[in-house]
């Protein structure tokens, strides 16, 4: 469980990162990673 938080928190500082970046497609890419790691430790 700590681990998977950890992961997530670490997801949402990139993802709030790229949002001030504007990477579109690094943002989607990551979203796809958010949506993998949540899968296999759910």
């Amino acid at each position: 469980m700590l681990v998977r938080k950890l992961v997530l928190e670490l997801v949402r500082i990139l993802l709030r990162v790229l949002h001030m970046l504007e990477l579109d497609k690094h943002n989607l890419f990551l979203g796809c990673c958010w949506v993998v790691v949540n899968l296999m430790t759910d």
